[in-house]
C-alpha cells in the first residue's frame, strides 16, 4: 500500500518537477548549441583568413612579376635632349600656326580633326604638339627665370587641354537634344588655340629660341 501511495505521489508531482527541469536543460542546450556554433564559425573565419591571406600573397607575387619589366622599360627611354626638344618645340609651333591658318576647313572634319592636330588623340602622321610638356620640361635649363617659364609652360598645355575639350563638345552636341551649334564650340576653341600660340611665342623668346 505504501509502495502505490509513493508511486501515485511521484507520478502527481512529475509536471512540476519536469517544468522545473527543462528551462535549465534547455538552457544548458541553448548554450552548447551558441558554443558549437561560435566555434564553427570561427573556425570558417580562420579557414578564409588564411585562404585570402594566401590570395592576396599570390596576387602580389604575380604583381610583382608583371610590373618590374614595365619599370625597367620605362627606364631604359632616351630622355629627350635640349637640341631635340628645341626642334620639336618649333614643330609643335608650326603645326599651331597651320592649325590657325586652315581652322574653318579642318573644323568641317569634325572636332576629333581639330584635336587630331592639337595632339589629343592619335593620328597619322602625329602631331608636332604631342609630347609638348615633355618638350617644353627639356628646355626649362634654358630659362633664366625658372618660375615664369614654368607658368608659361603651364599655360600652354592648359590652353591646348582646353580647345580640346571645346573640341569634344562640338562633337558632342552634334549627337545630343542641345541647341547650341558646333561652331560655337570651334569658335571657343579657336580662341584657346590663339592664346596657346601667343604662350609658346613668349616661352620661346625666353630661352632664345627663333621660331621663324
Amino acid at each position: 500500500m505504501t509502495r502505490i501511495l509513493s508511486t501515485a505521489l511521484l507520478l502527481a508531482a512529475f509536471p512540476f518537477l519536469t517544468s522545473a527541469f527543462l528551462p535549465a536543460l534547455s538552457s544548458h542546450t541553448k548554450k552548447t548549441s551558441a558554443l558549437n556554433y561560435g566555434k564553427k564559425l570561427y573556425d570558417n573565419e580562420a579557414i578564409t583568413s588564411r585562404r585570402n591571406f594566401f590570395h592576396a600573397s599570390l596576387q602580389l607575387l604575380m604583381l610583382t612579376q608583371i610590373k618590374e619589366p614595365a619599370f625597367a622599360a620605362i627606364e631604359k627611354v632616351k630622355p629627350i635632349t635640349p637640341e631635340e626638344a628645341e626642334t620639336k618645340f618649333i614643330e609643335g609651333y608650326k603645326t599651331l600656326c597651320y592649325l590657325i591658318d586652315h581652322y574653318p576647313e579642318i573644323c568641317e572634319g569634325g572636332g576629333d580633326n581639330v584635336r587630331r592636330y592639337l595632339g589629343t588623340i592619335v593620328s597619322t602622321p602625329p602631331s608636332g604638339l604631342i609630347g609638348i610638356a615633355k618638350t617644353m620640361k627639356a628646355l626649362e635649363d634654358k630659362a633664366d627665370d625658372f618660375i615664369e617659364y614654368t607658368e608659361l609652360a603651364d599655360e600652354i598645355v592648359k590652353t591646348i587641354n582646353q580647345a580640346d575639350g571645346s573640341s569634344y563638345m562640338a562633337i558632342f552636341v552634334t549627337t545630343s537634344t542641345s541647341y547650341t551649334p558646333p561652331q560655337k564650340y570651334f569658335n571657343d576653341g579657336l580662341i584657346e588655340i590663339k592664346r596657346c600660340k601667343k604662350s609658346m611665342e613668349e616661352l620661346a623668346r625666353m630661352i632664345d629660341i627663333k621660331l621663324s
